[in-house]
């Protein structure tokens, strides 16, 4: 009788744990719109001004879509610098999220996955993109 209650309670863990994962995947999965950007750092050093401000303006309007099947897509905004145009190479790639981390990880399983990294944040009722590596914040809204 003890044996059927632990597997019992390991099988009900076990689905609520699925469960909660894939409803922030639901939450997810989708088109989000970059409404607008803004800076997350006051230390900036003053050679990374002028490229801070083309990649704020090439990321307004810019569009993440996160698939169902873990496909991902990616389209700059219309006032997008060329230069910029360089991040496309993670458009049609895959996304894995770690729940525990509030992460989105991007690539392909081969290269673990490591092409582009988003936290995930959600404040004052708004949800922001933080990409790795950047002191860029995307205030996003899911279309």
């Amino acid at each position: 009788m003890e044996i059927k209650k632990n597997i019992l309670f390991g099988l009900l863990f076990i689905s609520a744990f699925y469960c909660s994962s894939q409803s922030v995947n639901k939450t997810l999965i989708g088109s989000w719109l970059v409404k607008d950007t803004r800076v997350e750092s006051s230390m900036i050093p003053e050679e990374q001004i002028a490229i801070i401000e083309v990649m704020q303006e090439s990321f307004k309007g810019a569009k993440f879509t996160f698939n169902a099947d873990g496909t991902f897509l990616f389209t700059l905004g219309p006032q997008a610098a060329d230069i910029m145009k360089e991040l496309l190479f993670v458009n049609n790639t895959n996304w894995i999220y770690d729940e525990s981390k509030s992460y989105i990880s991007i690539g392909t399983k081969s290269d673990g996955y490591s092409l582009m990294g988003i936290l995930v944040r959600h404040k004052d009722g708004m949800n922001y993109f933080i990409l790795d590596e950047s002191p860029i914040m995307l205030h996003v809204q899911k279309t």
